[in-house]
């Protein structure tokens, strides 16, 4: 038996919208004015204090799950009025804009109260636009540069039977130090829960445009987001050029629909090893099915059984590799991955399910599609990846539904610059994301406006300050100043991968200087 411990503690159906901001909010803030880092920093509660580049002190200390941000409190949206202090003008475009995804409203959700004091020297806008709550923090001396944030996956309901009702912002109180060095921020709720990027990016430029509308045309527009909300930033990078100047990805789901591929894989392949479907389809019901493959035990370890073993050696395959922190990056996720699995099996086993079965579906969460996908295994698993790829029941999308960026496969022109980080032991947007996504742009001749780069580090996100520090200071500077920063290209052996930019190592890692 294996027994392995996650890299932070396990929350079950935790919010998974990002703590990453915080790397934006140090970085944005720091290089506002061109210049190396040195900008005062106010925060909510706090008092102001000069920031300097984080030193490294040993330990990564930024984590997904250490920034849950509290849940607000619910209100009913306003009939007419928005909530706003000052109602919003009627936005005069030359041409309606094209929606990426018009049809994905929840008409059973509630917003939480957007309303929100502004910090000292700025004010604070707030209000309900076309059934999305948005915020915006706009400083006295406002330096032109916009940031537009995109929130991650917001997670299941209490029950684990579906999406979370309440459309909320995520964490946005660290981002709002951005405001003591001039600039302003802007952020959505969205209008619909779910894995829904393609609506962060509709929603998110709704709001671009009344910012346009109440305070003038920014000089610089930025894009960032984690997780879910990478996928945001490439998307509008990808769709909408001439919106942003740049984009940043941190931790992101790269290329939309391929991040739902891999979690339909992850519960297949379970299927197949333990040769049954799950008798119940609610988030705990999943949990239970997988403790024949390895549980969570009271002392926070993972502990694998042989069946658990060969899951890990198929996933390892399935997401690049042998590399630094994969089985690590395999407990920090475990419980999480059963349990998004409340989404798509319920529609699976309805209509009754056999091995080796096409499962067609209606493509209302992502059209996500595993009839290509060629398993292997590393030899340890001792797996017959022959009978597994005859056997493995596989997910079928409709071609439209796959073709289109919305809720398929985004891998379009990239016209803007984007610089994405991901640590090598994420296990809920795996580094092969990330190398599929830098084949496919190379491909369409585009590798120029993209810089990759990987950390060498367990988890979703666990992104340090310095690391974070330098990916957003060198975004700014290839936009503002021409320079193209260092990234790294993603092959077959990903066993190096990250050490050029991660910052601190773990203690163990053996190509640590």
């Amino acid at each position: 038996m294996v027994r392995l411990r996650p890299c932070g503690p396990v929350h079950r159906r935790a919010n998974l919208a990002l703590a990453v901001l915080f790397v934006l909010a140090l970085m944005l803030a720091a290089c506002s004015d061109g210049e190396a880092p040195q900008a005062p920093v106010v925060a909510e509660g706090a008092a102001s204090e000069v920031l300097e580049p984080p030193e490294s002190d040993g330990s990564a200390d930024i984590h997904a799950d250490e920034f849950a941000a509290p849940i607000p409190h619910e209100f009913e949206p306003p009939a007419i009025e928005p909530a706003d202090p000052d109602p919003p003008p009627a936005l005069d475009q030359s041409g309606p804009r094209r929606k990426l995804d018009p049809d994905r409203r929840c008409s059973g959700c509630q917003l939480v109260d957007p309303a929100f004091d502004p910090l000292e020297g700025a004010t604070a806008h707030f209000g309900v636009l076309d059934g999305a709550a948005y915020r915006i923090e706009i400083p006295d001396d406002w330096n032109g540069t916009l940031i537009l944030w995109a929130h991650g996956f917001s997670g299941l309901n209490d029950a684990g039977t579906g999406f979370d009702p309440l459309l909320s912002f995520g964490q946005l109180d660290i981002v709002r130090v951005l405001v003591s060095s001039g600039l302003a921020w802007a952020s959505s709720t969205y209008q619909a829960n779910g894995y829904v990027p393609a609506v962060g990016v509709d929603d998110l430029l709704e709001i671009k445009d009344l910012f346009i509308q109440k305070f003038g045309e920014p000089q610089r527009v930025y894009v960032g987001g984690g997780s879910m909300g990478g996928a945001t930033a490439q998307l509008m990078a990808q769709e909408f050029p001439d919106e942003i100047d740049g984009a940043l990805g941190l931790c992101g789901a790269l290329g939309n629909a391929w991040v739902v591929d891999f979690l339909a894989s992850w519960h297949a392949v379970a299927a197949w090893i333990l040769g049954d479907f799950p008798d119940r389809t609610d988030a705990d019901g999943l949990v239970e099915w997988s403790s024949r493959l390895g549980v969570i035990g009271d002392d926070g370890l993972l502990q694998l059984t042989p069946a658990g073993e060969q899951f890990a050696a198929v996933m390892r395959a399935l997401t690049g590799g042998e590399r630094w922190a994969f089985l690590e990056g395999l407990a920090d996720q475990w419980e999480g991955n059963w349990e998004i699995g409340a989404l798509f099996w319920p529609a699976a086993i309805a209509g009754g399910i056999q091995p080796g079965a096409l499962i067609p579906h209606d493509s209302s969460l992502a059209a996500f599609d595993t009839t290509d996908v060629i398993y292997a295994s590393d030899p340890s698993g001792l797996v017959d990846v022959e009978s597994l790829n005859a056997e493995v029941v596989r997910f079928d999308a409709s071609d439209a539904h796959r073709a289109g960026p919305a809720r398929g496969v985004a891998i379009g022109p990239l016209r803007v610059p984007l610089l994405t980080v991901k640590t090598t032991g994420d296990l809920f947007t795996p580094l092969h994301l990330d190398a599929a996504y830098q084949v496919a742009v190379a491909a369409a001749g585009d590798a120029d406006n993209l810089v990759m780069r990987a950390l060498r580090r367990p988890g979703h996100c666990s992104i340090s300050p310095a690391e974070g520090f330098r990916a957003v200071s060198d975004l700014i500077a290839w936009v503002e100043d021409g320079v193209r920063p260092q990234g790294e290209i993603f092959d077959d052996d990903p066993s190096d991968a990250g050490v050029a930019f991660t910052d601190p190592f773990e203690r163990d890692d053996p190509l640590a200087p």
